[in-house]
């Protein structure tokens, strides 16, 4: 996307170096830290380092310091922002471009399994959700509403762990999220057993694994146990796809 009126134009560090040269720069400030690609700023003076995780970083490689803040144009615009929802864009993409076609095996393996309807014998859809995730609810309430079975996965959301052993605990998961997600859930008389400890950090392990940092994100998976698609957010529309 074309940038008009910047505060600062990019200048370039002195010479102009390779990408591996500045990614080497940027490495060695920030040893242990993963960086995907480094590019120049637009502001004169600083590295643009990419994160695995979608997250930019500012690098002033001379004094070896680290920015966290945002450029701007004079007329209001987020630089910055507008660099972040590209880089997350192009790892989304990269993403779905490697896992499609692979076997959805490991995806579907400890997830709970929850069926809607008579449930779908063509498309398994893996889901990784949080009762307290609103776009979550919005996806939720629509797939539940369909003949679909769906491989829940819950995310930790600080402080409210319990919830989702108390789904994991429950002989009615369904109503139970149901209730949470209504506050009909009295979580102070619940107590969390050994075994839903140990499935929620099977699923905490799976996210790490398949690089899931946000919820809902859902991978529909055919009948030959191969993924077909990556959902990210409450896309209800790309869901509609695989709903026959």
């Amino acid at each position: 996307m074309k940038i008009k009126n910047l505060i600062l134009s990019g200048l370039l560090l002195g010479s102009v170096a390779s990408a591996d040269n500045l990614k080497q720069i940027v490495s060695d400030i920030i040893p242990g830290t993963t960086v995907s690609k480094v590019q120049y700023a637009q502001l004169n003076g600083l590295l643009k380092a990419y994160l695995p995780n979608g997250q930019i970083l500012y690098i002033e490689p001379n004094q070896k310091l680290i920015f966290f803040g945002e450029i701007w144009t004079n007329d209001g615009v987020s630089v910055t922002a507008l660099d972040t929802q590209n880089w997350q864009k192009e790892l989304r993409e990269l993403e779905e471009s490697n896992i499609i076609g692979t076997d959805g095996n490991d995806l579907v393996k400890d997830s709970l399994k929850l069926t809607f309807g008579t449930g779908s014998s063509e498309y398994k859809f893996v889901m990784f959700t949080n009762p307290f995730c609103y776009n979550c609810v919005d996806l939720e309430n629509f797939l539940k509403t369909q003949n679909i079975t769906v491989y829940s996965n819950f995310l930790h959301f600080q402080g409210r762990e319990a919830y989702n052993l108390a789904i994991l605990d429950s002989k009615n998961s369904i109503k139970t999220i149901e209730d949470i997600q209504t506050n009909k859930f009295d979580i102070s008389s619940y107590t969390p057993t050994t075994n839903a400890k140990q499935a929620l950090e099977k699923m905490q392990q799976k996210a790490q694994h398949f690089n899931v940092t946000f919820t809902p994100k859902v991978f529909v998976i055919d009948k030959d146990n191969k993924v077909v698609a990556v959902i990210n957010g409450a896309d209800i529309q790309k869901a509609k796809q695989f709903i026959k």
